[in-house]
């Protein structure tokens, strides 16, 4: 059943000048659940970082925040005549593997 569709369109650059002027951490702790906000500290050890990014930690991190910003948005979008997301905190987005090889 679906129950709405939801999209969201985010402008990296945009996200990355809120994130300079107001702390990428305090952003990140208002939109991220406690396993999301794991994830992406482990950005600043090089975890998460795929081989031969040739990308910044800092880009690397930012483009972490703004995909689940833009799929909690569209969530948000997609559920709001039926269901009321009271906080960023209560949808959590997960990357799944699709094909395994």
């Amino acid at each position: 059943m679906i129950l709405g569709i939801g999209v969201d369109l985010l402008h990296l650059p945009r996200l990355s000048s809120l994130i300079k002027r107001r702390g990428a951490e305090r952003f990140a702790r208002r939109i991220l659940t406690p396993l999301e906000l794991e994830q992406w500290r482990k950005i600043d050890k090089d975890e998460l970082q795929p081989r031969g990014a040739e990308r910044s930690k800092g880009d690397l991190g930012a483009t972490f925040l703004a995909v689940r910003w833009a799929a909690k948005e569209a969530t948000y979008k997609a559920l709001y005549s039926s269901r009321r997301i009271t906080s960023w905190q209560s949808v959590q987005v997960e990357k799944i593997a699709w094909f395994q090889t």
